[in-house]
């Protein structure tokens, strides 16, 4: 129903984007968001959900500002995000999706610090997940920050059920890579999850990527 890229390039997603049919999607700024950072586009079914707003912020002290870096990042990061009418139990929930940074660690927790604020001031009272690269393992100041307060839940944390082989999402091109979790699906307290999965997909010796895709099945409780 819902899902997010990182780090894809602008051909890349103009050839989902084409061949996801039944799909609507944002990326703010065209090839610009790119040339402004890795951007991290996201997709949701039309059948199911009513575009209501989107946007872009940018992870620094100075998130209006397109391209603009903070606390030490490597590159320009960004969130974006979109508020959808679900058609299906009539209620309104706010999709985020994210990139922290790869090297630094001030960069990762101020990134979520900034993460928090910019979801509690766009969703209000609705729910929100938040999916995302964040480089960062679950025992890490990053996500710790994500947690506090019980602002979201680790949906892995959070699930019933798990289908998964291994707890490692970063396979760094090898079959047996191991190295670790650090990509994430975030929720509002108010959503349950029933299953939790990462897929190992490797066909004819090609990875999908140095990444392996999450996934969760969720529900309004």
């Amino acid at each position: 129903d819902l899902f997010g890229l990182q780090e894809a390039m602008w051909h890349q997603y103009k050839y989902l984007d084409s061949v996801m049919v039944g799909y609507g999607s944002v990326l703010e700024g065209g090839p610009g968001g790119f040339s402004k950072g890795y951007a991290s586009p996201l997709f949701y079914r039309l059948d199911r959900f009513t575009r209501l707003a989107s946007g872009t912020f940018w992870l620094s002290t100075t998130p209006d500002v397109p391209g603009s870096v903070g606390w030490g990042a490597a590159f320009p990061r960004s969130a974006t995000w979109i508020k959808l009418l679900d058609k299906e139990c009539n209620d309104t929930i706010v999709f985020f999706n994210t990139h922290l940074d790869h090297v630094s660690d001030s960069a990762r927790y101020f990134g979520a610090e900034m993460l928090v604020k910019m979801t509690k001031a766009l969703s209000g009272n609705n729910n929100y997940i938040i999916t995302g690269d964040f480089n960062a393992m679950p025992e890490s100041i990053a996500i710790m920050k994500m947690k506090e307060d019980g602002f979201a839940l680790d949906a892995y944390e959070a699930a019933t059920r798990h289908l998964e082989r291994s707890q490692d999402t970063f396979n760094g091109w090898e079959k047996n890579g191991g190295k670790g979790r650090i990509d994430y699906i975030f929720i509002s307290k108010e959503i349950s999850v029933s299953s939790f999965n990462i897929s190992e997909i490797v066909e004819e010796s090609v990875f999908i990527s140095d990444h392996w895709p999450v996934t969760a099945v969720i529900s309004c409780k």
